[in-house]
């Protein structure tokens, strides 16, 4: 068994606790409807990466992590916005690393394609940012 792959393997693991939680809350949270939807999308697609990790951290015969991640209560939707960029592109880091020390080609894939969801995450976010900004802008120009 490789333990450092399983150890970064466990941080990641942990980190995709805290986008799953985090992601939850605020879509719970906010009042901008894409910005509910994205973060409902996007909970569910890093509990499936939590769920990819768990099973390859388990075939590597490792033990997955399990605990109760923090929870950024921001409230303001532009600061969760770039919390949450902030997140999956130190996810994307992260997973880059990772995948340097795999050298089998199923864990390679996996966590290739966890890092194209990150990005689309990444992107999609950054999208939505632009559109609150440019919204509120306009609040302000208007009055």
């Amino acid at each position: 068994m490789n333990e450092l792959l399983v150890k970064r393997l466990n941080e990641q693991l942990v980190s995709e606790y805290e986008a799953v939680f985090n992601y939850l809350y605020h879509s719970t949270k906010v009042k901008n409807d894409e910005i509910r939807k994205a973060m409902e999308d996007f909970s569910r697609d890093e509990l499936e990466h939590a769920r990819m990790l768990i099973s390859y951290i388990i075939r590597l015969g490792g033990e997955p992590v399990f605990m109760m991640p923090k929870v950024n209560q921001e409230q303001d939707e532009v600061q969760v916005l770039i919390y949450s960029i902030a997140a999956e592109e130190s996810a994307v880091k992260m997973y880059t690393m990772v995948q340097q020390i795999i050298d089998d080609v199923e864990g390679r894939e996996i966590i290739g394609r966890t890092i194209r969801m990150e990005e689309e995450h990444h992107r999609k976010l950054e999208e939505i940012l632009n559109k609150v900004k440019e919204f509120y802008k306009g609040k302000r120009g208007a009055k």
